[in-house]
């Protein structure tokens, strides 16, 4: 006897399925930062409880300096244009404020839509803190107490905050591995 199946029920597994794939997605943009890091000689653990810091990285010759590292992962776009993608990130203000200090980095790992590439926004604290203070960059979102990051991927590869004509983040902080130093 075939078994009837609710919309409740159908609501209900869709709802863990997007779950489960939200999960794929951040531990897939944590791995290719600690893949990036280790590619150039840096030492890379995850750390196993989310305290606002994914990642931690030293170098092998001075291992005394830690690098504590927030990654944000967006494979799904939220509009656009014909010219750029549109990708959305949420930072939870308590886990920042947390985190964060002068060796902390947020991360914004992009899986391109259209050619399934990565593509990264390094952020060290104090850019950050200023994209904060830049209030038409980074919005706050009272209810969730959390910056929302717009960042749209252009098809030129520039990248821009919060809108197609956006602030231009593009040098220094696409791919920029080497701030980390």
């Amino acid at each position: 006897m075939a078994e009837k199946t609710s919309a409740k029920t159908t609501k209900k597994k869709a709802q863990s399925g997007a779950q489960s794939t939200k999960g794929y997605v951040g531990t897939m943009g944590e791995h290719f930062v600690m893949a990036e890091l280790m590619a150039r000689g840096f030492n890379v653990a995850r750390a196993v409880v989310d305290e606002g810091v994914d990642v931690i990285a030293f170098k092998p010759e001075n291992p005394q300096k830690l690098y504590r590292i927030q990654v944000k992962t967006s494979a799904t776009t939220s509009g656009g244009s014909k010219t750029s993608r549109k990708y959305l990130f949420s930072l939870k203000q308590a886990a920042y404020k947390k985190a964060s200090g002068q060796d902390y980095y947020l991360i914004l790992v992009i899986r391109d839509s259209k050619d399934n590439s990565f593509v990264s926004a390094v952020i060290p604290k104090a850019i950050f803190d200023d994209y904060i203070a830049d209030k038409d960059v980074i919005d706050w979102s009272e209810s969730k107490q959390s910056f929302q990051i717009g960042v749209h991927l252009h098809n030129d590869g520039k990248l821009t905050l919060k809108n197609k004509k956006g602030k231009d983040i593009t040098d220094k902080t696409k791919n920029r591995w080497d701030r980390i130093n």
